[in-house]
């Protein structure tokens, strides 16, 4: 591609025009030329493949790849830390080192996220925590997480089985209305987007998103496939443009997305009209129900009462708070959602695990009403071995983020796990790294590391974290059974034991009641817009889709 061409390209996919593009466009190319002139170390003798392109690097291949096949491909062919390219020459890592993973999340000071990456977040998630860094981010983490303790997140529990069980409801109706037997075919994304939307409504605000019964929400609709709709499937030229931005000054990258034309960017704008309006009226009704002395148990109460208790510098300005339930709208129920799916096409696709799953959790219901208790409590729940090493073993094989993008400020040494055996032969036992190196922190690729979860790494087998070794390791990673699926550090999510209960509690509602099968001629793959989403082969033009026959269980 000529450099006209290229610009041509870039000042398209932006929507910025010829004098924009004189004034800040060449920016980006004598910023890379910069860095590559001065950088003192090299990553030549890591282990990777060769450069497909110098325009594109490796990014359209990772792009295009199945998840988890791309992954067990790197670490068998050149093992867990690779040298791959990225757009015009550029070195990149890619890294699935337990011991490297855990540097660099815990050196925050040194390893940041990419200016264009938090502003491409921000996109969809605003400036709250997961934008935020330094300082900003420590005092919002601070603020934030008296919310998200253990006895709040198990709190929430019978909200979540209330919501699981109105899904259930909803499905035995249109099984009636429509199917032509016992069962019926349903697409999962549709109805586990609506249903983990309702769940962290009233979980997390005590609001009535009203996903599940259709509700004419200008809110609930805007949040229909917004992932895909706004990052699904880019083409070349705006990968390209995406992975070229970090050479532009943040402000500049804000600028373009605020103003582009693209559909997808004005669909995450009006997304962000209808959540800010929402989010300032329940702030307000916070603060109006802590005047009376009437406080709710949902996060963005507990949030609002804490925030109000700190000192001025230490707590969060009402945009901020904004901006986190705006993180926490998407966060919260499109990550859980894609995780539940695929674990549901996992127990379709093995009825061993699945009515193994079903008999202990019957067991356990017929105990809960044997006391008294028409559901299960938090504490049940937790006493359900086989139940939870299929939560684990979904969160491991199909967590819906795939990897963190870093970038270090300085010179930096990453300790390696196993030595490495460089191209020249020459054995490695840590890995000098430039300045300016970014570096693709891969959650999957940890996850399936054989040299963490054994030989069976890509197989989907619960059965592993019951045997005693199931999370020993040399260097402990995450928040929640040595996975690297809400990430690790000061930086993991914050909101991850809400995560697990919303999920716990729709597998043992859902499994308990229907029976999941596969429909004959109905293949499933992934593609990659940030997070894991499924797509029928054949019929990629509908979107995001997993269909799964369900059947009610008889004598529940």
């Amino acid at each position: 591609m000529s450099c006209d061409l290229l610009e041509r390209t870039l000042r398209s996919i932006s929507g910025i025009d010829s004098k924009q593009w004189a004034a800040f466009g060449g920016a980006a190319v004598v910023t890379y030329a910069l860095y590559r002139r001065f950088t003192r170390l090299s990553l030549d003798d890591v282990p990777g493949p060769e450069n497909p392109s110098f325009l594109h690097g490796h990014l359209p291949l990772w792009q295009a790849a199945e998840a988890g096949v791309f992954e067990n491909d790197y670490l068998t062919t050149y093992g867990s830390i690779v040298r791959w390219k990225g757009p015009l020459g550029e070195d990149r890592l890619w890294i699935a080192d337990p011991k490297a993973i855990f540097h660099i999340l815990h050196s925050a000071d040194v390893w940041e996220k990419t200016a264009s990456g938090r502003e491409m977040g921000a996109v969809l998630l605003d400036r709250g925590l997961v934008w935020a860094e330094g300082d900003v981010h420590k005092r919002q983490r601070r603020a934030l997480t008296p919310a998200f303790g253990l006895s709040e997140s198990r709190a929430l529990v019978p909200r979540f089985l209330l919501v699981a069980n109105k899904l259930v409801d909803k499905w035995k109706d249109v099984i009636v209305n429509e199917g032509s037997g016992d069962s019926l075919t349903l697409d999962m994304p549709t109805w586990m987007g609506k249903a983990t939307l309702d769940a962290f409504g009233v979980g997390a605000f005590d609001y009535e998103f009203g996903a599940l019964d259709n509700l004419d929400n200008p809110l609930t609709k805007s949040y229909t496939d917004i992932v895909y709709s706004t990052f699904g499937a880019p083409s070349r030229g705006q990968l390209l443009f995406m992975n070229l931005c970090r050479y532009l000054p943040a402000r500049v990258i804000r600028y373009i997305f605020e103003t582009g034309s693209d559909p997808g960017l004005q669909k995450a704008r009006e997304n962000r009209g209808h959540a800010h309006r929402v989010a300032k009226e329940l702030i307000q009704q916070k603060r109006e129900e802590m005047v009376v002395g009437r406080s709710e148990k949902d996060i963005l109460s507990l949030l609002v009462k804490a925030n109000d208790a700190q000192d001025e510098q230490s707590k969060l300005r009402d945009d901020e708070i904004v901006a986190q339930v705006r993180t926490f709208m998407l966060a919260g129920h499109e990550t859980v959602a894609k995780t539940l799916i695929f674990m549901l096409w996992e127990l379709a696709r093995r009825p061993e695990i699945q009515r193994r799953l079903r008999e202990e959790v019957t067991e356990m219901y017929e105990a809960a009403r044997a006391r008294g208790d028409e559901d299960l409590t938090p504490v049940d729940i937790d006493n359900l071995p086989y139940a939870n090493a299929v939560v684990k073993e979904g969160l491991r094989r199909h967590g819906s983020a795939i990897e963190l993008q870093r970038v270090t400020w300085q010179d930096d040494v990453l300790p390696l796990t196993r030595p490495m055996v460089g191209r020249s032969g020459k054995t490695y036992h840590h890995l000098a790294v430039p300045k300016g190196t970014i570096v693709h922190v891969s959650m999957w690729g940890y996850n399936l590391n054989k040299d963490v979860w054994g030989p069976d790494a890509m197989e989907f087998r619960p059965e592993r974290w019951l045997e005693p070794s199931n999370e020993k390791t040399e260097t402990p990673l995450g928040v929640y059974g040595n996975l690297l699926t809400f990430s690790a550090g000061e930086r993991s999510c914050i909101g991850w034991r809400f995560a697990v209960a919303e999920i716990q509690a729709f597998l043992v509602t859902l499994i308990r009641e229907f029976e999941l099968s596969v429909p004959e001629g109905r293949n499933v793959r992934t593609i990659r817009p940030g997070i894991i989403v499924p797509m029928v082969i054949g019929e990629e033009d509908k979107g995001p889709q997993l269909p799964l026959t369900i059947t009610p269980v008889k004598d529940t």
